[in-house]
């Protein structure tokens, strides 16, 4: 799920509107029982509600993309611009490609 959550708030710091991922087993699974989410037959009816956010069958995007990111470094970020962060390499020196 953090991934997800990654995923969707670089969406918006590349300049979308809005980022979703729709929600499955996963989504629940992270969400049932914690503090915050509904209990009891609040959960059912907002998981009823939660599985209609998500594309329209047949929906067209104007680009879909796929990416691998096995090749890519990690990366470690502070602040509030991608201009604060630096690649890690493999064996945690900055800047060093994983072979």
């Amino acid at each position: 799920m953090e991934e997800r959550m990654t995923i969707c708030n670089m969406s918006i710091e590349a300049g979308a509107r809005a980022g979703m991922i729709a929600v499955d087993e996963t989504t629940f699974a992270y969400l049932k029982g914690r503090r915050f989410s509904p209990q009891g037959a609040a959960w059912d009816e907002a998981g009823a509600h939660w599985r209609t956010l998500r594309s329209d069958e047949g929906a067209t995007f104007d680009r879909e993309m796929t990416i691998d990111a096995a090749g890519l470094a990690p990366n470690v970020t502070w602040g509030t611009s991608p201009g604060n962060g630096h690649t890690r390499g493999c064996h945690g020196s900055l800047h060093r490609r994983c072979a």
